[in-house]
């Protein structure tokens, strides 16, 4: 810690630097004027040792200006006075001093009343500082909680969507950017899983031409395709989220890197989603790429705690899907009759 010595008689400033060097930084001022100009210099002192009594500005004055300043108002005063009535106490404790000693001093309790002066001014210091991070962390989780709000007021209105359109494709279309616009993200594609134990293409967020090829669920000889995040899911039931997938080792990203190399884009983070049935049942997969962080813009990994909300809106498109099919199958049959 440093501290300012104050004080006219040089035989006093000698005394008090002596105290004082074995245990912190000194710095000596001999006049009101210099004093402040040390105080708001940075890094300033921790404390202040300040003799009352000096020509020109006195120390009550030099107390009033540093309590006044917005540089130098938290460092503690203790006044060094050869005055020692109540009345010249209370003078200083009112301008803001934290002590007051007579001279001539005793050592000991310079050293004492500097010590815990300084304690305090630390506890001060750590008490503001967890005030600043507590208001931090309820900043946030209000933001947090306003979002969540806002994704729960959006998952509600999507579900009533889904639930009144009739047509497929726009009913597809809505599930994809849907569950963009819920997570934020760059762009997303939609699997449908066919008769034949595939998942074919079916929606996409942006205008390209959606691939003819499917991607087969199992293999010729009934093993299972366990390589693609798309079909793992799709198998497994399962939500898969990778951060990097230029980083990915455990699925097989060829393909992803493959439509980068040829279209340009650069895909980042992915997350997978299954569209299951009540009963576990897979109908398709819904596949997400490059979730923006809303205040900076820049791609990042999809969150966790938006994986509960993709999932339930994925549920509810499993819903939505599966009863239009129904619907599409009981028209049929009414035709039929």
């Amino acid at each position: 810690s440093t501290i300012l010595v104050v004080d006219d008689a040089p035989e006093n400033l000698f005394l008090m630097y002596e105290l004082l060097k074995g245990d912190y930084r000194v710095k000596i001022a001999n006049n009101g004027e210099t004093a402040l100009a040390i105080a708001t210099a940075q890094p300033g002192p921790d404390l202040v040792l300040l003799d009352v009594v000096m020509p020109g500005m006195d120390g009550y004055e030099v107390c009033r200006r540093l309590k006044t300043h917005p540089a130098t108002r938290d460092i503690p005063v203790i006044f060094l006075t050869n005055m020692n009535t109540a009345e010249d106490e209370q003078h200083s404790l009112e301008l803001g001093a934290a002590d007051f000693l007579t001279k001539p001093v005793t050592p000991p309790i310079v050293l004492a009343r500097v010590r815990t002066q300084l304690q305090a001014r630390r506890a001060r210091h750590l008490m503001q500082r967890q005030n600043e991070l507590l208001d931090e962390q309820v900043r946030e989780r209000t933001k947090d909680l306003v979002a969540a709000q806002g994704r729960l007021e959006n998952l509600i209105q999507t579900g009533l969507d889904l639930g009144r359109e009739r047509d497929r494709m726009a009913l597809l279309r809505k599930i994809l950017f849907g569950g963009k616009t819920l997570l934020n993200c760059d762009a997303g594609t939609l699997y449908m899983v066919t008769e034949r134990k595939t998942l074919r293409f079916a929606q996409r967020t942006r205008s390209d031409e959606l691939p003819s090829q499917e991607i087969p669920l199992y293999e010729a000889n009934g093993a299972p395709v366990e390589r693609y995040m798309a079909t793992w899911c799709a198998l497994h039931n399962e939500a898969i989220s990778v951060d990097d997938v230029y980083a990915e080792t455990r699925f097989d990203v060829s393909g992803t890197r493959q439509m980068d190399a040829e279209t340009g884009y650069r895909t980042v983070s992915m997350l997978t989603v299954p569209l299951a049935l009540n009963d576990g049942e897979v109908i398709g997969v819904l596949q997400f790429l490059n979730a923006i962080d809303p205040a900076t813009g820049q791609v990042v990994p999809f969150a966790p705690d938006l994986l509960r909300f993709v999932t339930a809106m994925a549920a509810q498109a499993a819903v939505a899907l599966d009863n239009h099919q129904l619907i599409l199958v009981a028209v049929q049959q009414g035709g039929k009759l």
